[in-house]
């Protein structure tokens, strides 16, 4: 069960957690499911008290880098909650001289941060972006975190905050030119942010790779083509290991917006997934029919099927 410690962290209660630890009890202590008085106050953040109580966990000794078993720590708790504070506490206060908890002995910033990730491989950076906080990631950032690190999956910070749906996280990390890198299972970033239903994200992407715009349609689903179709760039095709593209994750999730774009670029609609399905059976398939006359007009106006 809970500690009398982690009950007080949790509640918010400086002065007992202060008389506790002037009676000299265990600040690290591991309760069954790993949690200790530090993960708790920083679950259960409300005001400045649990700030307090923080510091002084911190003071006492505790261990911001001790994972519960569902493989969070203290950092990780406060990346994807948004504790702005406590993540500037739990790095600046941990060790002796002001040393960031992101820097190891050996001043390498790299391994330090893989020590601090979950099950999965997700860093503090990654799983603020993640979930939107963009200046706690610049806060981590400042402190050497490095925003290309990928996790087990081989996903970036760019791939979640795409799959998320976070525009501010993929503003920053465009910032950063962090590159477009592509995960095991074949998924690149294009991907991501067309499930992440982030059409402009999408047309973005493109436009740094070269895309020109193709074809126009229009909120009416009305189709206008150019006298001369232009090539358009190969990745708006690539596929993940399981055949799908962009536009077919797009269709999928009925999200027309991103559908639109990918078209307007050259986004190919005859193009099969590893099931032998062409985008519009995949919209079909999910329940998207509303969907489907702006994809099948697209693609006869592409001159590409006939109905």
């Amino acid at each position: 069960g809970c500690t009398a410690l982690s009950i007080a962290a949790e509640e918010g209660d400086a002065a007992v957690v202060r008389t506790l630890l002037d009676s000299k009890a265990v600040v690290s202590l591991q309760e069954a499911d790993g949690n200790t008085a530090l993960t708790r106050a920083c679950y259960y953040w409300k005001d400045g008290a649990h700030t307090r109580i923080v510091k002084l966990l911190l003071d006492a000794g505790a261990e911001p880098r001790a994972f519960k078993k569902n493989g969070f720590n203290a950092l990780l708790l406060c990346a994807q909650k948004g504790r702005l504070e406590l993540t500037r506490t739990l790095i600046t206060e941990t060790d002796p001289g002001n040393r960031a908890i992101l820097v190891n002995d050996a001043c390498q910033p790299l391994e330090s941060e893989s020590r601090l990730a979950d099950l999965k491989g997700t860093t503090p950076f990654m799983m603020a972006c993640k979930h939107g906080h963009v200046q706690l990631a610049r806060l981590l950032l400042h402190h050497n975190a490095l925003p290309e690190a990928a996790d087990a999956k081989g996903r970036t910070a760019l791939h979640l905050s795409c799959l998320n749906g976070q525009k501010d996280s993929v503003r920053l990390l465009h910032e950063l030119r962090a590159g477009s890198s592509v995960a095991n299972d074949g998924l690149t970033v294009l991907m991501a942010a067309a499930r992440g239903d982030l059409p402009e994200v999408v047309q973005e992407l493109l436009e740094r790779e070269g895309a020109r715009r193709i074809s126009m349609i229009q909120e009416d689903s009305k189709l206008t083509r150019p006298p001369k179709r232009q090539r358009s760039i190969a990745s708006i095709d690539a596929s993940s290991e399981d055949g799908m593209t962009a536009l077919m994750y797009a269709c999928e999730h009925g999200l027309e917006r991103v559908a639109r774009v990918l078209l307007q670029y050259g986004a190919d609609p005859r193009q099969s997934n590893a099931t032998g399905r062409v985008a519009s059976v995949i919209a079909r398939d999910h329940g998207h029919d509303d969907d489907m006359g702006l994809l099948l007009e697209a693609c006869v106006a592409h001159g590409q099927v006939e109905l």
